[in-house]
């Protein structure tokens, strides 16, 4: 069994607000030994038939070193709760009642994850009948947390243990990058079919900084991770002030 490093939650220009074609994105990310990409492309303006294109495309343009695999993110009527979904799947269309999602790609064999808790005021709005559904949770969503873990996705997690906790990149541009990875147990020959269903039988972990991601998820990990953050705000807002 090998195990092979996955960027997760990737938009390219098929999402309304991607920056990236398919193809570039391979080539960047393969300098740093990603082999899985987890693409998680919004599902405003989709439809079907663009989603049958998509797929052709993802297959188009991985290669023998790196697989796209395909993947929408739906967000609610409000735009507050959005899940990550993979697998041989329909489009199930925009604005969905979030367990009503959860249950469509349950029933067909889809895997799930709810992304950035701390987004939207998610967390406040996380039910309990989801969990049966989901695969996992973004407990470290480098776009809407920085350079720390959602203190309001730890917590989420604590209270579901059993679900995968999933750092990812919410990519949209290289400025959103540092190395968040998940590491995904496979035996034999690397296809979606075969990412997803390790998904699903829980082959699979986080990686932070090349290390397990766990080992950061203590009080001593989560300090150093804040004073981090702390760090490239003001950074931020230093280079803003020397703009002006």
């Amino acid at each position: 069994m090998k195990i092979l490093k996955a960027a997760v939650h990737l938009h390219s220009d098929w999402s309304y607000d991607g920056h990236f074609k398919l193809k570039e994105l391979v080539d960047f990310f393969d300098r740093f030994g990603v082999r899985i990409l987890l693409m998680a492309e919004h599902d405003r303006n989709f439809t079907q038939e663009k989603l049958n294109d998509y797929i052709c495309a993802c297959e188009q343009y991985s290669t023998d070193r790196c697989l796209i695999v395909p993947g929408i993110e739906y967000s609610d009527k409000d735009n507050d709760t959005h899940v990550l979904t993979w697998g041989d799947l329909p489009f199930f269309g925009e604005n969905l009642p979030t367990l009503t999602l959860l249950e469509n790609v349950n029933s067909n064999g889809g895997v799930c994850v709810l992304a950035h808790p701390s987004r939207g005021n998610t967390f406040t709005k996380y039910e309990y009948q989801w969990k049966k559904y989901l695969s996992g949770i973004e407990v470290w969503n480098r776009k809407t947390d920085g350079f720390q873990m959602s203190r309001e996705a730890l917590i989420l997690f604590k209270g579901n243990p059993d679900l995968i906790p999933f750092v990812s990149l919410d990519f949209h541009n290289k400025k959103q990058f540092i190395p968040l990875f998940m590491k995904i147990k496979i035996s034999g020959y690397v296809n979606s079919k075969i990412v997803i269903d390790a998904m699903r039988s829980r082959y699979i972990y986080p990686s932070v900084f090349g290390f397990h991601a766990k080992t950061m998820m203590n009080k001593k990990g989560i300090f150093i991770l804040n004073i981090l953050e702390k760090i490239r705000k003001s950074s931020l807002s230093a280079l803003r002030s020397i703009k002006k």
